[in-house]
């Protein structure tokens, strides 16, 4: 080991010979047993399995717990607006998910814009001054919302509503 490299030097080091060793050591790919194929379609997980064993919409109340409606709705605002990048997947149904292909100030702009979009569609509305335990459990399943879409857009939300 060269001791003149800096302490991230020799970890560089160090994971570089790491991965070396473990690249010699794997079998070649014309030997693995799982070979990657692309994806060449998507069917809804509904149109190939059996309807459940119990009732969905009370397993959703158990997990959610409270503000459905107020959930359904950040989520719907969501789907209906190009911001959200909503792609349909069957059954009437939309899947929202931000793209992580876009560089680091791309993905900034965007998050400000679905906030904004957010902000007009009254999501925030009250946030700073309706007192109360509701309101407060109102938010946190809203920001619940939000972190299920994409963790920047609940981060930057929560710094600015939370801290």
């Amino acid at each position: 080991m060269d001791p003149t490299l800096t302490p991230a030097g020799r970890r560089a080091a160090a994971i570089a010979r790491h991965l070396a060793g473990a690249l010699q050591a794997a079998p070649p790919l014309a030997d693995a047993p799982l070979e990657p194929s692309p994806c060449l379609g998507y069917a809804a997980p509904e149109s190939s399995e059996p309807p459940p064993a119990f009732p969905p919409a009370e397993l959703r109340a158990l997990l959610d717990g409270h503000h459905l409606r107020e959930r359904d709705w950040v989520f719907r605002a969501m789907e209906e607006s190009p911001l959200f990048r909503p792609r349909s997947r069957g059954g009437g149904r939309a899947f929202v998910s931000p793209d992580y292909n876009d560089g680091k100030e791309a993905q900034r702009e965007a998050t400000m814009k679905r906030i904004e979009h957010l902000a007009r569609r009254g999501v925030f509305r009250g946030w700073l001054t309706e007192p109360g335990a509701d309101a407060e459990l109102r938010k946190l399943a809203l920001l619940e919302c939000l972190g299920v879409y994409d963790h920047s857009l609940a981060i930057k939300i929560g710094v600015h509503f939370f801290l």
